[in-house]
């Protein structure tokens, strides 16, 4: 296998190439750093960067002209600033586009794409099953989404997989690392009403080799744990990892983010026979152990008032 990965360099991506790369016969990386760095990639010397945007047809097509990949695992995507709806759609939307045509001109076998579960915008069912209707109401859901349906259009072998919220080493979005940072600083904490599905980082890479095998079912599938957990809840999750007795300001959700989503996995389980498997105490503690280790760097959100905790 010859793999192309966009957005390599980012938490998401570096898991995957880690995972990977013993087992690919080479791995290329587009990236354009905007929320990564380029030293993330210092640890794996044979992997091939090509530093640019994935909406620069140019950068896309040169990086699949020297990677010939068989494979195209599509990380990249822009979040970072909800206002910034140019950017979304160049990067989201064309940068998709570029993916598309340039692996339909090499012979790519996959395209793996993530997709966020933003994209079901505020559900009128929970769990969400794989046919909920798209309702995205963001800039970044909204783009994402429309990104999806072309690569459903496009008749390329593909797996385009609705992530719950994966929780792995380095993750520098969402709650766990704002807890954690506002906690080792004595920070006043708020928790939002919220509730999210939350992942384990070893299901998702499982779950990657399976559809990555040859002739594994294309499609879309949710990819989570099945299970709701409030903001609150991670909040003592994190508090108790540090041995800490503060209570956090409960909030409710800002306007601009979602109250409650958990997805229904049983599509996936039923065809490609995967089922989450890491208890998410262990996996907020693996996460932990990371930021003891490293720090917590800077942290994103794709909700305008910031993260969600």
């Amino acid at each position: 296998m010859r793999l192309l990965v966009t957005g390599g360099a980012g938490t998401l991506g570096l898991q995957v190439i880690n995972h990977l790369y013993s087992s690919a016969q080479s791995i290329h990386v587009i990236d354009n750093f905007a929320t990564s760095e380029v030293e993330a990639l210092s640890g794996f010397p044979n992997v091939v960067l090509h530093e640019g945007t994935v909406a620069s047809q140019e950068v896309v097509d040169n990086a699949f002209l020297n990677s010939k990949p068989t494979h195209v695992i599509h990380l990249a995507a822009s979040y970072k600033d909800p206002s910034d709806w140019h950017e979304d759609i160049s990067t989201n939307i064309s940068g998709m586009a570029n993916v598309i045509k340039a692996s339909e001109e090499n012979g790519v076998r996959k395209i793996v794409n993530v997709q966020t579960v933003l994209c079901y915008g505020r559900p009128e069912v929970l769990p969400i099953g794989i046919d909920a209707p798209l309702r995205p109401e963001t800039s970044y859901a909204i783009t994402k989404t429309a990104a999806e349906q072309f690569l459903v259009s496009c008749g390329l072998p593909f797996a385009s997989l609705r992530l719950g919220n994966v929780i792995s080493p380095g993750l520098a979005i969402g709650p766990i690392p704002s807890f954690y940072k506002k906690l080792k600083n004595g920070e006043r904490v708020f928790a939002t009403r919220s509730v999210r599905d939350f992942l384990d980082i070893q299901d998702f890479l499982a779950l990657l080799e399976l559809v990555l095998i040859e002739d594994s079912p294309s499609g879309v599938f949710n990819v989570s744990s099945g299970n709701g957990t409030s903001m609150e809840g991670i909040f003592e999750l994190v508090n108790s990892y540090l041995g800490g007795n503060s209570q956090p300001e409960i909030r409710d959700p800002q306007p601009d983010d979602i109250p409650e989503i958990i997805l229904d996995p049983s599509h996936t389980f039923q065809t490609l026979g995967w089922q989450a498997r890491v208890q998410l105490k262990d996996s907020v503690d693996s996460c932990l152990k990371s930021y003891d280790a490293r720090g917590v760097g800077n942290i994103y959100s794709h909700l305008k008032g910031g993260d969600i905790a």
